[in-house]
């Protein structure tokens, strides 16, 4: 029975897994993003996650957790493309799931390995839940895991990653006195609204999941007529994971109202440039 169930989350990973190959591309993923790449000739995959300054946090087969450019991650795979969680063309994260990461990396740095049961769809689905040990071995379990989380239901590819690998500590001076074009006005606010749309559709599924919680919590187990341990654990382990979630969804949408506010500021300063 074992190996049919492993049999069949692998062919839906791979399923999965082909058609993310026919996506749009991404410039860069957000702080907080989940992303893949090919494993065993794409046979399976390699997760991990973006944490910033083109640095990836991952499991490797060794047990470590580590800091990785995303040219070792790639190479740590065996793949050759990395996919990032999107949604209508976008990358998603959350800078909650990155600061769990860089827990773990700080915290744990080793782990067990093991490719079926404790792998780094494992770790990756910890930095989501914060939960290190969890039963998500698989990717589309993390798939299901970043959609639930992030909304993420799309993966995208990252192109020109290999930019970061020359230096990624790098830190490029900015001029002194910015010189900005109307050009540059017009993209800031197209910038601006569609954070502001991103912002009000991840407002509602913060909304879906606190509806999702109130239903929980009426179904909760003293109201039950039949009771039993099974199916109380069961409904403590949806709560847990619905307030994962809402965390989550929560220091997303925080995330976008901070840059909704960093690109106002940047319109305001572009627009006093032209007008001088």
């Amino acid at each position: 029975m074992i190996p049919r169930l492993l049999g069949g989350s692998i062919i839906k990973s791979m399923v999965s897994h082909f058609t993310d190959k026919f996506g749009s591309t991404v410039n860069e993923p957000k702080i907080g993003s989940i992303l893949y790449t090919g494993l065993l000739a794409d046979f399976m995959e390699h997760t991990g996650v973006y944490i910033g300054d083109g640095k990836i946090i991952e499991l490797n087969n060794k047990g470590h957790i580590s800091v990785v450019t995303p040219s070792e991650f790639v190479n740590g795979g065996t793949g050759i493309n990395i996919y990032v969680s999107a949604q209508k063309g976008y990358p998603v994260g959350s800078s909650l799931i990155a600061e769990r990461a860089i827990k773990y990396e700080k915290e744990v740095s080793v782990k067990n390995y093991h490719l079926l049961f404790d792998n780094c769809h494992m770790f990756t689905s910890a930095c989501i839940i914060d939960e290190l040990d969890n039963a998500n071995s698989f990717l589309w379990m993390v798939k299901d895991l970043a959609k639930d989380s992030l909304g993420a239901d799309e993966w995208l590819v990252w192109k020109n990653y290999c930019r970061f690998d020359d230096d990624v500590t790098v830190v490029k001076k900015e001029p002194d006195i910015p010189t900005y074009t109307q050009e540059d006005l017009e993209n800031t606010r197209r910038l601006f609204e569609e954070c502001n749309e991103q912002c009000g559709e991840f407002w509602e599924e913060l909304k879906a999941v606190l509806e999702k919680k109130r239903k929980l919590y009426d179904d909760a187990p003293h109201t039950w007529f039949f009771y039993s341990e099974s199916k109380a654990e069961r409904w403590q382990q949806r709560v847990d994971e619905l307030e994962q979630i809402e965390q989550v969804n929560q220091r997303k949408h925080d995330d976008l109202l901070i840059q909704l506010g960093q690109l106002e500021d940047k319109i305001k300063e572009i627009k006093h440039y032209l007008e001088r």
